[in-house]
């Protein structure tokens, strides 16, 4: 699930409005813990509910005035930290007195030594890899001369994959690759139905993009180093306490296809839901909810 579920005022996917209100964060930067808090105390999105269930120090189901004071209190660290640290420059700075001294002409040379000596680092560092060189793909399959046999350029795919749902928010909890198809199990907190779908929906969007940067060799630093296609997704849904709720397979050629336009978007979304196995606590929650109203 996206982090901007949890931070009151964005919503999934209204890029624009998540812009807006982020600049308004930044320029009301010191009451951020204010607002937060007050997120937690209200169990804003349930936020205060999922913390307490990865047993944070201080946060208890339902909110309340300990964990609203928790979150005030980190957080005002936090801010306090950052604003010292942009301060600390410049008192260093002014500490250092003016600039008429006859050294200014040798500090103006080692300023211009220093941009040279960057620029030389910086083009290293893109001949080194680019995109964070090995880091991003991990220094196990040996060096960039050496061809990486089948499953290193397959445990190399499912790696970035994994990386990528993380970077929407999602818990990956187990990962995968056999004969070609993703195996991916992670943990929803959805407590209803309409919530699950649009986990999955957001899910096989990535999948497809995924794909697709696959097959056009997006970066050349990676070529040879990770699959020029996969053969399809399957997805295991968890529950926070580790038991399956359900799950759904992805084809990749129905992938491919639904990205080059040959099936439309009402097919595509059939062909999954053809391969779903949900199970049903999720309709017995909304109708509990329906028959207590």
């Amino acid at each position: 699930m996206a982090l901007t579920t949890y931070i009151p005022g964005m919503e999934a996917g209204r890029t624009l409005r998540n812009t807006v209100v982020f600049v308004l964060y930044v320029v009301c930067f010191p009451l951020v813990p204010a607002v937060l808090a007050f997120a937690v105390f209200s169990n804003y999105n349930r936020v205060a509910d999922r913390l307490a269930r990865r047993d944070t120090p201080g946060f208890s189901p339902g909110g309340g005035v300990m964990p609203a004071a928790v979150t005030f209190f980190a957080l005002t660290v936090v801010v306090l930290l950052v604003i010292s640290l942009g301060v600390a420059p410049f008192v260093v700075l002014g500490d250092a007195g003016g600039s008429d001294s006859p050294a200014e002409n040798d500090t103006e040379g080692d300023a211009d030594k220093l941009s040279v000596d960057q620029e030389a680092n910086e083009t290293d560092a893109l001949n080194d890899g680019g995109f964070g060189g090995d880091s991003f793909l991990g220094d196990s399959e040996g060096g960039s001369g050496e061809e990486l046999s089948e499953d290193e350029k397959a445990a190399n795919t499912l790696a970035v994959f994994e990386d990528m749902l993380r970077e929407k928010g999602y818990e990956v909890t187990n990962g995968a690759i056999s004969d070609g198809v993703m195996h991916i199990e992670y943990i929803s907190y959805a407590e209803e139905r309409e919530s699950l779908s649009e986990e999955i929906v957001d899910i096989t969007v990535e999948y497809v993009m995924f794909d697709n940067i696959l097959q056009n060799e997006f970066a050349e630093e990676y070529d040879g180093k990770m699959k020029e296609k996969t053969d399809g997704l399957r997805v295991t849904i968890s529950d926070y306490e580790g038991e399956e709720q359900g799950s759904y397979s992805v084809d990749g050629e129905w992938a491919r296809n639904y990205y080059s336009g040959d099936i439309s978007n009402e097919e595509f979304q059939d062909k999954i839901e053809g391969t779903m196995q949900i199970t049903n606590n999720f309709e017995e929650d909304n109708n509990d909810n329906n028959s207590s109203n």
